[in-house]
């Protein structure tokens, strides 16, 4: 498992482009956690969960909305 908190933040775009489509291909065998801004990481994954103040507000799965809590 990777936490990564803003983990291209600093970054130029193509690098961080770079970097988020290595961390989420497929062949890698972990599981990513990661809180950031950046929406190139919306492309990429199979799962989101939107939190404000330590509360889930919603999840999405492939881009759909699973629920609204």
């Amino acid at each position: 498992i990777l936490f990564l908190e803003n983990p291209t933040n600093k970054m130029d775009e193509t690098t961080s482009k770079q970097i988020i489509d290595y961390l989420t291909d497929t062949k890698h065998n972990w599981t990513l956690i990661v809180s950031s801004k950046n929406k190139h990481w919306t492309k990429r994954i199979t799962k989101e969960l939107v939190m404000h103040d330590g509360t889930l507000l919603k999840e999405l799965k492939n881009n759909n909305y699973v629920k609204f809590i």
